[in-house]
């Protein structure tokens, strides 16, 4: 290692160097298809580094910068940037060999200043010129050119010359510029220094193959000469190689990158092994090429003189693979020069050594033998040598080399030296056939191509190369701007390879018509590089538009920028946008082969459905429709088939409602529990649009909440549903206060931006508890904007700098990072109990399914569809389409007006499933049509015609939010319904009945009424700055959205509107219009009648206000399972008031947050109410009455007052006070519980009305005295019998007044108040007797004291009723000391005086007896048809068979015999602690009679309780059930009001549902494992069946609308509870 030893000291000057300076340049050059990179290659930046010294043949060249260039890009000036080269002068730009060529920085300035200043050696060069080409750094193929200048030394020498820029129409920049002597380069004066960067590398030429004997001086390689060291000019051949190298070269080529500049620079030197004509191999493309392209090898030559040098240090670099070998110690490879080499006389020999790990490899020597001289001629012998041995077995091809060669195409001598990949572009065609004509339509063109080889056929082409374009409607001179790549399968080249061009004309009822063709050879495609040429089509007239290049990609992007630019201010404009990103992901598909963007079909269909879906829809074209059912279309008997292959190569679609119906029924039990077990899972998809991963990297699976991991979605979805779901933290009340803020005093409405701000405030309040300012909103909607549009495109596109840039991902991003911040924060303070326990990655996964839920789901959908709601009305489409009876005005319509908007124009237009792969089947996707199923003749009568259709036909067959895809409930794990549709159409329906209130007031009324008060006008001031009116014609509809457009107040109008009055007498409140009422509701906040009410009122609305948390919602993890405890002292047993009534004191001590917070709501009660009942007396606490002036001013002030803390409402009595309201409350409301068979009036003692069939008799109620003013209790309401073929009464007969023993009947002057005098008693007897003495006092109480005073706390018993006496103890004990004494709140609420209340609990409590729900009915005389679709009878038994199934099956499980159930003693003791206090009377003890009671138990805490005890349906109106009333008034006090909602708003509290996961009760561990594992499937069961019964009582609801009856809703078990705690 002789050279080592002695040259460590230049070695190591040598690896200083290399690294200094960057000589090794490759591995920061951009990688093969990147675009630029500029800064972040070679930099040369000393004038010594050029390896220059002043002299006649070194000069200095400076392109100082340029003015008044062309801006390339949409938002800013170009980003700038030169490139220099040298040559002779007037030679072309590709003949300025790349290798030679400078770059300037990256300045982005329409007059950037580069100062590119560098030296160079022009020996052999006569007249040499400076070429500077000017471009804007782009990231997509090719960067703009922005125009050129070629100067000539001498007409710049020493001076700073200005020279105008060509080569590109319109362009008028000058170019600065000045050569000169080397020293110019060290002149202050000049005022520049050596600066320049290397120009880019070129990608790798073509492979090429030639035999030895044709070798021909610079055939093929180039020779390497002058201004390089005598001693490396010329060829050498690199001495057994063996099948590896054979020839090397060190002169210029057209690499780049600092690789083969043609002379050394700083003694260095980069030769790139697949380099153009540098480099020549012995093996062929098959053996080696592909290596040494795949790593692109560059060997780093450092010689230790720029003159004369002697040695050499080799360092390779494997570019691609970012590897640079500087290690010596490693790998070391050297070089030395041999003086005169007997073996090769007359060559210049280099002896090549190498050394690993620092043992020299001596079979790895070889030598460098020049064979060819800097002229061209061979040298001999060394020449005949290397012939001789390439012809050896040695190499892979005998007597052929091969060698890298980037082509220049004919007639393109100027055109980049990148060919790698290009593509074509089918721009457009003119004067194409009308194939149409017959039909007064015009041809819907589109074009087929194919590639093959030249002259072949169309059959002859491959399938496989096919590509589709988009089908332009109606158009004969379409603009496709169709772009696809150029691949060629192996032997093809572009003078062997053709085009072949079809067009057709699109038809949905027949086949497609054939337009024309061409073919075309792609080398005369090639003779218009990157321009686009005309070609006749053969055969008929029309002529197509094609380009041919590498700038097919820069075509789209510049489609791209006009699109953004003239699309940005319509509503729908990420729509013509996602048709550009989809040209553009199908045309870069190629770079992203292992995903779906591959695969050209899909992006051929998602262009046409973005086309179809923004195109507007007609009176008789709807373009979306037609193109589906082009697809499903049966071709022969025109039927449709309801399905389609596609839009992917193994996918199909659905059109079909019920098949989609099923499907999504089915679809739980398919997801499986994780994403490797299911049969299905849910692929990144929103609708049919596929997402990109690149917008959710806050995730590990990069995709939007809806395609997380399945365990994932299984913990994400019940905290969604909980927020947004029915009973979720929002109320109906709330949304009509947040959108009567919206519209107080607005004077305008920006359609659709003022609908996306309104919603995204409301949602960030519902979902993450956020209250957001004007500019948060305004921030928020600016990023979902941006966010919508990325989305959806294609990661080919993302992976490029103009698009990147163009839509501000990075941006974007950073946006989106911040948000995702908030929310995590938000969500621990919203969310405190959920968030506790979750880790860092989970609370991030789930304010990410929060941030999709506010970008993209109710924050997409529900302002768009408001946006339908008013833009159709205004539209020339909804002129024609609408019912004639329709105003957006009338209240009545708009529920059914909101649902046929979102079944006609549906929000999620589709739902993709991917079902796995298994065997030899390929996964496959499903795409279910939503909007063709929500269009499905066979679910909804004349589909395509806008009809109000009756409410139960929207639940039945929508399928818009995926409804049937609950699993079993909507907050089930594998649920994938929208959890927040009723939230989204009660936001609609708000919003849009505050809309109708604001034109109500104004107006008179009538069909158009709207359209007075709301003007529409253009978005953009004319000239004058007026907004001008706009016609109907121009509100165009589309299923992508609307026009946008302003709502207006007309000034005239709005002057008219009369002042409103708050003090109106009823007959003057019937009269005023909805809006003239809504006007009132404003005055309430000035003056509210419940800031009148007494000091003992008060403080009990205050307690409302302190202790009643709106939305706030518990769950079934509250409930803890039972305890083991020490028997009960007297001490812990509250005896009450009445006879026998004995309670547990206090609920056991685990139960958690949920009874600490009802034991404060009471405690705070006893407090703020018995206390200050002590002190106040009820002359003080019943003042003069004060009563509301209008039932509109009563709805103002209760919704004011009490709306946020009011429970959930689940019906409403608009017309309670009607006679046909009356029949409905005694048929289906709960004065249904009292409805009997008529009896005579010889039975009754007193007078019936004829034809009387039914009553409902609460006359017992009259014995009861009640306090002086107060009318009495005591009636009995007839009603007919039911007509023909109807099972229900239909007719009010008359009421038996018991306090004047008087019949009143309809007509008569006393009418109207015995019928709320009626309703006041139903309200006494259902909450006295009924609600609060049965279901709480009895029936709630002895369940929990008998269980929990004889069974253990792992009791089979115990353990099963314990989610059914949760809270008992503490509710029931507060709620007697409360409501039953006197002078407390109960008494005070009704009208009883002491005695009579006394006697009225101690007479019912006497009188009760247990009967089970099923036997009631036995003794109520009423007929069999009538108990056959009786509501009560029905939906009662049906729930409370599946309680008894449950306790059925569960009792089964540890008891299989009557004597094994007998033999328990707890079971003994239970039952018989039912008879100890309060007499049940129960039977003999068997499994059939527990079963029997505990499930009759069961129904009487949850539907029994519901049904009875939460009527805040009825006491929302001063007319509805009123507690108690004053003579000759129809309406309750507003004392007597407050009381009511003080007292159903404080025990209204939600408390864990009946449907939820209460297998944690049931993890016993002293029960067998059979024992644990089937109770806890007979657990699981009961909520299926659960689920199962919910269904058929919504389906039952739907059947009974449908025939003009009224919903009963009371037993659903969606909305029970599980026990009676508040």
């Amino acid at each position: 290692h002789t050279f080592a030893a002695h040259a460590r000291p230049h070695k190591e000057a040598f690896a200083i160097s290399t690294m200094g300076c960057g000589a090794c340049a490759g591995s920061h050059s951009p990688a093969e298809g990147e675009q630029s990179g500029l800064s972040e290659d070679t930099k040369v930046n000393d004038l010594k580094e050029f390896g220059l010294e002043p002299g006649s043949h070194s000069q200095a060249i400076v392109v100082y910068g340029a003015v008044g260039l062309e801006s390339r890009d949409l938002t800013k000036s170009s980003d700038s940037y030169c490139i220099a080269r040298i040559g002779p002068a007037g030679s072309a730009w590709c003949q300025k060999l790349r290798g030679k060529g400078w770059r300037s920085q990256v300045v982005t300035s329409s007059n950037p200043t580069w100062n590119l200043a560098f030296g160079i050696d022009v020996t052999g060069i006569e007249t040499p010129e400076l070429h500077v080409r000017v471009y804007d750094a782009d990231w997509l193929t090719e960067d703009d050119f922005l125009g050129e200048a070629a100067l000539a030394f001498s007409s710049a020498w020493e001076k700073k010359t200005e020279v105008s820029l060509t080569g590109r129409a319109g362009v008028s920049a000058k170019l600065l510029c000045a050569c000169g002597p080397l020293t110019m380069l060290s002149d202050q004066a000049v005022g520049v220094s050596p600066s320049a960067y290397f120009e880019r590398m070129a990608p790798i030429g073509e492979v090429k193959s030639i035999p030895v004997e044709d070798i021909l001086g610079d055939v093929p390689l180039v020779i390497g000469a002058a201004p390089l060291p005598e001693c490396i000019q010329g060829i050498f051949w690199l001495t057994g190689q063996g099948n590896s190298s054979a020839l090397a070269s060190f002169g210029a080529s057209n690499d780049g990158g600092g690789c083969s500049a043609g002379m050394l620079i700083n003694k260095r030197y980069k030769v790139r092994v697949s380099g153009d004509r540098v480099w020549a191999l012995a093996h062929g493309p098959v053996m080696g090429c592909s290596k040494t392209d795949a790593a692109d090898l560059i060997y780093h030559f450092v010689f230790d003189d720029a003159k004369k040098p002697t040695r050499c240090q080799i360092y390779p670099e494997a570019r691609r693979l970012g590897i640079n070998l500087t290690a010596e110690w490693l790998l070391d490879f050297e070089m030395e020069l041999v003086v005169e080499d007997p073996n090769y006389p007359g060559s210049v020999v280099w002896r090549r050594r190498s050394w690993v790990a620092g043992q020299e490899a001596a079979s790895a020597e070889y030598a460098l033998v020049q064979v060819i001289d800097v002229h061209g001629k061979k040298v001999e012998p060394a020449w005949s040598k290397f012939v001789e041995y390439q012809k050896t077995e040695v190499t892979n091809t005998p007597g052929v080399i091969h060698y890298h060669e980037i082509p220049v195409p004919k007639s393109m001598q100027d055109a980049p030296a990148r060919m790698q990949h290009f593509g074509i572009l089918v721009k457009s065609a003119t004067g194409l056939r009308d194939s149409d004509w017959l039909l007064a339509h015009k041809s819907d063109p589109y074009v087929v191509c194919r590639m093959g080889p030249v002259g072949s056929g169309w059959k002859d082409k491959s399938e496989k190369s096919e590509v589709v374009s988009e089908t332009i409607d109606g158009d004969l001179d379409p603009i496709w701007q169709f772009a696809f790549p150029v691949e060629f399968p192996p032997g093809a080249t572009i003078s062997n390879w053709e085009l072949h061009l079809r067009v057709f004309d699109s038809d949905v009822a027949s086949f497609d018509d054939f337009l024309g063709e061409t073919q075309l050879q792609l080398e005369v495609l090639a003779e218009s590089w990157n321009d686009t040429k005309g070609y006749p089509l053969v055969g008929t007239h029309g002529t197509v538009s094609i380009m041919l290049g590498d700038r097919v990609a820069n075509a789209l992007e510049e489609e791209l920028k006009q699109t953004v630019l003239e699309e940005k201010t319509s509503s729908s404009w990420f729509a013509p946008v996602h048709r550009v990103l989809g040209k553009m992901g199908h045309y870069l598909r190629s770079l992203s082969k292992d995903t779906l963007f591959a695969r050209p079909i899909f992006y051929t269909y998602m262009i046409q459905m973005a086309r179809v879906w923004s195109t507007s829809i007609t009176a008789k074209k709807d373009p979306s429709v037609e193109w589906f059912l082009g697809k499903s279309r049966d071709r022969s008997s025109g039927e449709d088939t309801y399905r389609w292959q596609g839009p992917l190569e193994h996918s199909s679609t659905f059109s079909s409602n019920s098949e989609i119906r099923d499907t999504l029924k089915k679809l739980g039990g398919r997801l499986g529990s994780n994403n490797t077990n299911g049969e299905v899972y849910k692929p990144n998809f929103l609708g049919f649009n596929i997402m990109n991963n690149v917008m959710w990297p806050e995730v590990p699976w990069r995709s939007i909440n809806l395609a997380c991991p399945q365990e994932v979605h299984a913990w994400v979805r019940p905290l969604l549903t909980k927020l947004t779901g029915p009973g979720g933290h929002w109320s109906t009340p709330w949304l009509r206060e947040v959108a009567h803020e919206f519209f107080r005093g607005r004077e305008s409405i920006v359609i659709n931006e003022d609908l996306r701000t309104w919603t995204t405030r409301v949602l960030h309040r519902v979902l993450v508890g956020i209250d957001l300012t004007e500019a948060e909103g305004a921030e928020f909607m600016e990023f979902q904007a941006n966010f919508r549009i990325l989305i959806g495109a294609p990661d080919a596109a993302l992976s490029v700098g103009p698009v990147r840039r163009m839509l501000s991902l990075e941006r974007t991003l950073e946006v989106k990072t911040k948000w995702i911040q908030r929310y995590k924060e938000a969500l621990t303070k919203y969310l405190p109990h959920e968030t506790s326990s979750m880790s860092a990655d989970n609370l991030t996964a789930f304010a990410s399914a929060v941030s999709d839920a506010l970008l993209l789901a109710g924050g997409q959908s529900v302002p768009s569809v408001i946006q339908f709601a008013l833009a159709v009305p205004y539209s020339k489409w909804g002129e024609e389409n609408l019912p004639s009876d329709f105003s957006l005005t009338n209240e009545q319509m708009l529920p059914s007006y909101s649902w046929e908007i979102v079944r006609r124009f549906p929000q999620v237009a589709g739902f993709v499933l991917a079902e796995r792969s298994f065997g030899n089947n390929p996964e496959h996707h499903q795409f279910l049509n939503l909007q063709m199923a929500q269009l499905d003749p066979q679910a909804f009568a004349d589909p395509l015609s806008f009809k109000l259709r009756p409410l139960a036909e929207y639940h039945k067959q929508s399928v818009g939010f995926a409804e049937p895809a609950v699993a079993p409930l909507l907050s089930s794990p594998n649920a994938r319904a929208c959890p927040a549709r009723d939230l989204a159409m009660a936001m609609v329906l708000a919003f849009t009945r505050e809309f109708a209130i604001s034109v109500n007031s104004v107006t008179s009324g009538g069909r158009d009424a709207y359209k007075q008060v709301w003007v529409a006008r253009a978005i953009e001031p004319d000239d004058e700055g007026i907004h001008r009116r706009l016609e109907a014609s121009e509100i165009n509809i589309s299923m992508y959205g609307t026009t946008q457009f302003i709502l207006a107040k007309d000034a005239t109008v709005a002057a008219a509107m009369p002042p409103a009055e708050l003090a109106l007498s009823a007959q003057q409140v019937e009269s005023l219009s909805d809006m003239q009422k809504a006007l009132i509701e404003d005055s309430i906040r000035a003056h509210n009648k419940f800031d009148d009410v007494s000091l003992y009122t008060k403080a009990i609305i205050a307690a409302v206000g302190r202790l009643v948390k709106p939305n706030k919602e518990t769950a079934s993890t509250i409930v803890k399972p039972p305890i083991a405890q020490a028997p009960f002292q007297e001490s812990d047993i509250y005896n009450g008031p009445l006879p026998g009534m004995r309670l547990i004191s206090k609920d056991e001590k685990d139960e958690g947050e949920g009874l600490l917070r009802v034991g404060a709501v009471v405690q705070a009660m006893r407090d703020a109410v018995i206390d200050s009942a002590s002190v106040l007396s009820l002359g003080e606490d019943e003042p003069e009455a004060v009563f509301f002036d209008s039932p509109v001013e009563a709805a103002a002030a209760i919704n004011a007052t009490f709306g946020p803390y009011l429970p959930a409402q689940y019906n409403v009595w608009p017309s309670i006070d009607s006679d046909e309201g009356m029949v409905d409350l005694c048929t289906v409301g709960v004065a249904a519980w009292y409805l009997t068979a008529a009896r005579s009036a010889e039975d009754s003692g007193h007078e019936v009305p004829a034809g009387a069939a039914f009553e409902v008799n609460l006359e017992y109620m009259s014995k009861y005295e009640t306090r002086k003013s107060w009318l009495k209790y005591g009636h009995t309401l007839y009603l007919d019998a039911a007509t023909e073929g109807k099972a229900m009464p239909k007719k009010l007969l008359g009421i038996w007044w018991c306090q004047f023993e008087k019949l009143v009947t309809p007509g008569d002057d006393q009418w109207d108040e015995v019928k709320l005098a009626f309703r006041s008693s139903v309200c006494a007897s259902v909450t006295l007797r009924d609600h609060l003495m049965t279901s709480h006092w009895i029936v709630a109480n002895d369940m929990q004291t008998a269980v929990r005073e004889t069974t253990s706390a792992d009791h089979p018993l115990r353990r099963l009723l314990k989610q059914f006496y949760f809270g008992t103890a503490d509710i029931n004990r507060k709620s007697i000391e409360l409501l039953l004494p006197v002078n407390q709140f109960g008494w005070r609420t009704f009208s009883f005086s002491e005695e009579g209340w006394n006697s009225f609990f101690a007479d019912n409590w006497r009188a009760w007896s247990w009967k089970p729900f099923t036997e009631r009915f036995n003794d109520l005389n009423l007929p069999s048809d009538f108990l056959g679709k009786w509501p009560l009878k029905q939906d009662g038994e049906l729930v409370w068979h599946a309680f008894e199934k449950y306790v059925n099956d569960f009792l089964h499980v540890f008891y299989t015999t009557d004597e094994s159930l007998r033999q328990d003693s707890e079971v003994a003791a239970f039952w018989a602690h039912f008879d100890l206090h309060h007499k049940w009377h129960l039977p003999e003890l068997s499994l059939a009679s527990l079963v029997a009671l505990i499930a009759d138990i069961i129904w009487w805490v949850t539907c029994g309780h519901e049904y009875l005890g939460a009527i805040v349906e009825y006491l929302t109106m001063t007319n509805g059930l009123a507690p108690k009333l004053l003579p000759g008034r129809l309406q309750a006090d507003v004392q007597s009001t407050a009381k009511a909602l003080c007292l159903i708003s404080l025990t209204g509290l939600r408390q864990p549902p009946l449907m939820d996961d209460w297998t944690h009760i049931f993890q016993v561990g002293s029960w067998t494992p059979e024992q644990r594992q089937a109770a806890l499937d007979i657990v699981r069961n009961f909520q299926a069946e659960l689920h199962t019964c919910s269904s058929e009582l919504e389906e039952r609801n739907i059947a009974r609308e449908s025939r003009g009856e009224k919903r009963f809703v009371a037993f659903n078990p969606r909305i029970l509870e599980t026990s009676v705690s508040m």
